[in-house]
């Protein structure tokens, strides 16, 4: 993420100047069901179209991601339920993955989108030993 991309989300998140997320009150909100690492459930409030790396900031455990623009796969969730709840994945996620050789039924969490109710997902500890796949 360059700089001003930085400085441009930290004011829409602290509430300064024009966000850049106009409209985002009038999009439905669902609630979300997530695993955390500790094997822990929680719920988070996310709204449509917002990334899951958003929607799990909201919570105990969010996601860990290290470039949030879907080049590094740290942001990996798996989706255990609702996988028609999200976006559609895109070209870069679908290299990423095959790059990093992340499992199917597996995300990018800064790429995928809430589109509906119902999602479930896993939050994995990027630098923690995972199975092999």
């Amino acid at each position: 993420m360059t700089p001003f991309g930085i400085r441009k989300k930290l004011k829409s998140l602290l509430g300064g100047g024009k966000s850049a997320d106009t409209g985002a009150s009038e999009r439905p909100a669902w609630e979300v069901r997530v695993t955390a690492p500790d094997g822990s459930d929680y719920t988070v409030q996310g709204k449509q179209g917002e990334t899951l790396v958003t929607v799990s900031g909201r919570g105990a455990y969010p996601i860990m991601t290290g470039c949030a623009e879907g080049d590094c796969g740290t942001c990996r969730v798996e989706v255990l339920a609702g996988a028609g709840s999200v976006s559609s994945e895109g070209s870069r996620e679908q290299n990423t993955r095959q790059t990093y050789k992340v499992q199917d039924g597996w995300r990018l969490g800064c790429q995928a989108r809430l589109e509906g109710p119902g999602l479930h997902l896993r939050i994995v500890d990027p630098f923690a030993d995972q199975p092999a796949a």
